[in-house]
């Protein structure tokens, strides 16, 4: 594998998930470009992949904030971008929440999102929603993500604002 070996390479090495270290071999080339050998560094960085591992659970959590409105209504601020995995974390996130709860109303915000994932499906959050007795409403959609969803048809409720949604929902009746 060393014979091969041209220009510095790195990798992980996980423990028994308990320790990780990284590993990097360097190639020592005379003035002639031959190798004469191998400078190998070995690093405990078990802290530092921790520490990711933390970061990328609390980015996780906040990625799907849960606001309780009233007692059968929730929003869903969503920020940023919003991907495919994203999506599945919320829909599954957002399908346990109101069945637990018996929520009737949840709205989604997106009008924090930078970048919207064409293949996500708006429409299929929504019938998962309604198959648990939850109508969604969507508020907050730009027009930069309105050109993005597509076709929806008017099944779902949609709002240029969480004001005008929320007003939405008085009218139904929840309060």
């Amino acid at each position: 594998m060393m014979k091969q070996l041209s220009d510095t390479h790195r990798a992980r090495i996980n423990i028994r998930d308990q320790f990780v270290a990284d590993i990097i071999v360097t190639p020592i080339k005379n003035e002639s470009g031959k190798i004469d050998g191998y400078v190998v560094k070995l690093m405990d960085v078990t802290t530092k992949a921790e520490e990711e591992i933390r970061k990328d659970k609390l980015i996780e959590e906040l990625s799907t904030l849960i606001i309780k409105i009233w007692d059968k209504t929730i929003a869903i601020p969503l920020i940023g971008a919003f991907d495919q995995e994203r999506s599945e974390h919320l829909t599954s996130f957002v399908l346990n929440e109101c069945a637990e709860e018996g929520v009737q109303y949840a709205l989604i915000d997106l009008s924090g999102l930078n970048s919207f994932d064409e293949s996500v499906s708006i429409k299929s959050k929504n019938e998962c929603l309604w198959l648990i007795g939850t109508e969604c409403i969507i508020v907050g959609i730009t027009s930069k993500l309105a050109m993005s969803f597509g076709l929806i048809k008017n099944d779902i409720a949609t709002f240029r604002n969480a004001h005008d949604g929320l007003e939405y929902m008085i009218k139904s009746g929840q309060k």
